[in-house]
């Protein structure tokens, strides 16, 4: 009679049978079907070369198919061929898999040992890789990972949010190369020569930069939208300054020197300074000084600027990421929610860093360029900065002068006050 083996209908059929002896179902070539309790075991039973018969669980239906099972002792008896023990094996794959990386651990790896150190905005890049690639592929052993599922993947969220995408991928191939070159991670970069291209992401150069009619509608939009006193500073100070968001949402008490008239950033704590090893020196002139004061008024910390809750409450905790951007778009907002189209017209977009490239094209009527430049906090081109270590205070200040003079004008209008020529 023709021998049946082990079928998948069998498996199916006594899964969960309890029966007063155990079961057993061969497949031939070692691999048997053990049911024990309603629970199924595939078993092996291979012939050593010493003559010995060993036996070795190598997994449980359903977790494990009867195909794996078959694949798992082809595998084993190219092992006993060779004169080796399966169950030694077994084991330094179970080790191995221990050790072995998943995409979560390399990026985890990158950003302990490097990124932290060297990358400003750190939380918010973390956060970022979680939404976009954690929880989609953290927990997969990076061996495992295909570059077409990831590419399928960010494709489809790059149609939402292209530049986030573009990113997200930045990042994560230089956390591969890095476990790679620091011999964390022994396999090949999955993602090497995937570029924003390949995901159909075309890098748009922003050139936003708010009209002098669209500076006063804004300055003046600030002054009535019923938001809190600090979002109308921080605002201004944004303009007045062309800063980054994250150098005013880091700044602390001691960076105010009104002493001196200077408020200094460390360098660790802004983008250029990573580099350069330079604090960002910016001065703080008469004219400014008090929206300085007045957002120290309202803190509650070390922090200038505090987080604030839901109910307008201020928190001893920095402002976060989302609250600085929230600032923009809550004045484009209220104006385009204006009924009075003629006094308000709907104003296009802008974000925070649009304010940036605001001033200096402002700064650019009456200031030099290289000040200007140093201004924005910018390193200058080539060797300059290696040779010119002139802080350019005594430069600046006449241009923030002219500038604070340029924003009463546009926002009050003609002989509110005396233009200040630099």
């Amino acid at each position: 009679m023709k021998r049946v083996n082990l079928t998948d209908t069998w498996l199916r059929a006594n899964k969960g049978k309890i029966f007063d002896k155990e079961k057993t179902k061969s497949d031939g070539g070692g691999l048997e079907a053990r049911l024990r309790n309603g629970v199924i075991s595939f078993i092996y039973r291979p012939q050593l070369k010493d003559g010995s018969r060993i036996k070795m669980t190598i997994g449980r239906y359903p977790e494990m198919s009867l195909s794996t099972a078959r694949e798992e002792v082809i595998k084993y008896r190219t092992v006993v061929a060779k004169g080796g023990d399966p169950r030694r094996t077994k084991v330094a794959e179970i080790n191995q898999a221990i050790t072995e990386p998943t995409l979560n651990d390399v990026f985890t790896y990158w950003f302990d040992n490097y990124a932290q150190a060297n990358i400003k905005n750190t939380q918010y890049m973390k956060q970022r890789f979680k939404t976009h690639m954690g929880d989609e592929f953290g927990n997969l052993y990076y061996k495992n990972l295909s570059r077409h599922q990831i590419v399928k993947h960010l494709m489809k969220r790059a149609k939402n949010t292209p530049s986030m995408i573009g990113t997200v991928l930045g990042y994560t191939k230089q956390s591969i190369q890095y476990a790679i070159d620091h011999d964390y991670l022994q396999h090949p970069h999955i993602l090497d020569t995937l570029s924003f291209t390949h995901l159909g992401i075309r890098k748009k150069v922003r050139t936003r930069a708010l009209s002098e009619v669209e500076v006063r509608e804004v300055l003046q939009a600030a002054e009535k939208c019923q938001w809190h006193e600090r979002n109308k500073i921080m605002f201004k100070l944004m303009l007045f300054y062309g800063c980054r968001g994250a150098e005013l949402m880091q700044t602390q008490r001691g960076w105010l020197d009104f002493e001196n008239g200077l408020w200094t950033v460390p360098a660790v704590n802004h983008k250029t300074g990573i580099k350069t090893g330079k604090d960002l020196i910016r001065p703080i002139i008469d004219e400014v000084k008090p929206l300085w004061e007045q957002a120290l008024e309202y803190s509650n910390s070390e922090y200038v600027f505090n987080h604030m809750t839901a109910r307008n409450t201020l928190t001893d905790q920095p402002i976060k990421r989302n609250g600085l951007l929230h600032i923009s778009f809550t004045l484009i907002r209220w104006i385009n929610q204006q009924e009075d189209k003629e006094r308000w017209p709907l104003i296009e977009g802008f974000a925070n860093h649009d304010l940036r490239r605001t001033a200096r094209t402002f700064w650019s009527r009456f200031g030099e360029w290289s000040v200007c430049e140093k201004m924005l906090g910018h390193k200058l081109p080539g060797e300059a900065d290696v040779y010119d270590t002139h802080d350019y205070i005594d430069k600046m200040i006449p241009v923030y002068k002219h500038w604070w003079t340029e924003i009463e004008r546009i926002q009050y209008g003609e002989g509110k006050v005396v233009s200040l020529r630099a």
